[in-house]
């Protein structure tokens, strides 16, 4: 993890440079953490898990709650429509 504090950064293509290896670069101001930056490849595989996640726990709930198929149900539908 890279951390550079805020005020030491001088110029946009600074930026740049910080996050080639496509890690975060969290980024401080008055010792606090202020800023994150990535390159547009780290924050869409990031945007990619977050969203598996959320369909995780949204299929879990539903397993919970007893809603869905179970597994003998899938597979007469899938014998049914494919034979």
């Amino acid at each position: 993890m890279k951390t550079v504090l805020l005020q030491d950064l001088k110029s946009v293509a600074e930026i740049g440079e910080l996050c080639q290896d496509e890690a975060p670069v969290y980024l401080t101001k008055q010792g606090e953490e202020s800023l994150v930056i990535m390159t547009q490849s780290a924050f869409e595989r990031l945007i990619g898990q977050s969203e598996i996640i959320k369909r995780q726990k949204s299929a879990i709930q539903s397993a919970k709650n007893k809603q869905g198929l179970d597994s003998d149900e899938v597979f007469a539908r899938l014998e049914e429509k494919y034979g």
